[in-house]
């Protein structure tokens, strides 16, 4: 147990699903909440790195409670979010299979945010593929909409300090 446990702190899965199988561990080892708090851990980091297929990997080896899996995607697909990885977040949504996983809070405020950024940066396309994949209700739209042109506005304001600065020097 203690080997899988340090296999598992140090990132090594691989060694740590070898040491589950040759050693048939049994499944009290397995459940313990030391090595599942330790599975979802690495679950995250995974996901968040978007190394899907070891996280997918992992999940399938070591048998996580649904609470335990909806928790470690959801935090994962809100730190690739917040990175601004959105093609990572859609396929882990949809390697997943979690519909009603992306109306938590966390992963619709990242999306919010993501969706106010791409807004800002006109980037068009892009929003409308990460509003139409999240499914965001119709006011998170809005906040989005609002932050982005603020975003934009402040922007624009700080581009034009120093040509409003040279304005004042026409002694006007």
């Amino acid at each position: 147990k203690q080997g899988m446990i340090s296999c598992l702190s140090n990132g090594d899965t691989d060694t740590a699903i070898r040491i589950k199988n040759e050693f048939n561990l049994p499944a009290e080892v397995i459940n313990s909440p030391e090595v599942q708090e330790l599975v979802k851990k690495r679950i995250i980091k995974y996901l968040s790195d978007g190394v899907i297929s070891h996280a997918l990997q992992i999940k399938n080896n070591f048998y996580l409670s649904e609470q335990m899996v909806e928790e470690a995607l959801q935090q994962g697909i809100t730190q690739l979010l917040l990175k601004g990885n959105i093609s990572d977040a859609l396929q882990i949504r949809y390697i997943f299979g979690l519909p009603e996983m992306v109306y938590s809070v966390e992963v619709q405020e990242a999306v919010k945010t993501e969706m106010a950024n791409l807004l800002s940066k006109s980037d068009i396309s892009k929003e409308k593929k990460i509003r139409d994949s999240f499914g965001l209700s119709e006011q998170m739209v809005e906040e989005a909409v609002k932050q982005a042109i603020i975003e934009s506005q402040q922007l624009a304001a700080e581009k034009m300090k120093p040509m409003m600065g040279q304005l004042g020097n026409l002694g006007l």
